[in-house]
């Protein structure tokens, strides 16, 4: 009786504590494969960058070590790789593409960088690259340029 009095409670604290360590690696893994979803959706989105014909190919620098490149694809798609931003930053950025005539400015696309303090974002620009003559990334929190680049 006794035995039975012990392992009945510990039967069932084992079993909640299976129940919650599945619910949370399943949790893990859903997150997961949301998250490589979105590193191969980028990757598709790369390649098709890059056999595009009629490349464009901005580097881009910056204060404190941020650098990168900008891809810009004949069909509007681009690519903007970023190094050097704060590592576990939460901070977000704002690609500006600014236009040749007026220097009108167009606000493309709010990033967020990997915890590494790199960025890899995919966008679409609203006109065709030729009439952009500058691309600055900004910090949106204080409103600073910290990298840019000329086409």
């Amino acid at each position: 009786m006794r035995v039975g009095r012990i392992l009945l409670p510990l039967g069932i604290v084992l079993a909640l504590g299976l129940g919650v360590l599945n619910l949370v690696l399943n949790n893990r893994l859903v997150m997961e494969r949301a998250r490589l979803e979105n590193e191969r959706s980028k990757v598709v989105a790369l390649n098709a960058v890059l056999a595009s014909p009629g490349l464009s190919n901005v580097i881009l620098t910056g204060s404190n070590g941020v650098g990168g490149r900008l891809l810009g694809a004949a069909r509007l798609q681009g690519v903007l790789a970023l190094t050097g931003l704060p590592a576990n930053s939460k901070r977000a950025y704002l690609i500006n593409l600014t236009r040749k005539d007026g220097g009108l400015v167009d606000s493309i696309q709010a990033f967020t960088p990997d915890s590494d303090g790199t960025a890899h974002v995919v966008f679409a620009a609203p006109m065709p690259w030729a009439v952009y003559i500058a691309v600055e990334v900004v910090d949106q929190t204080e409103g600073n340029v910290i990298a840019s680049g000329r086409f």
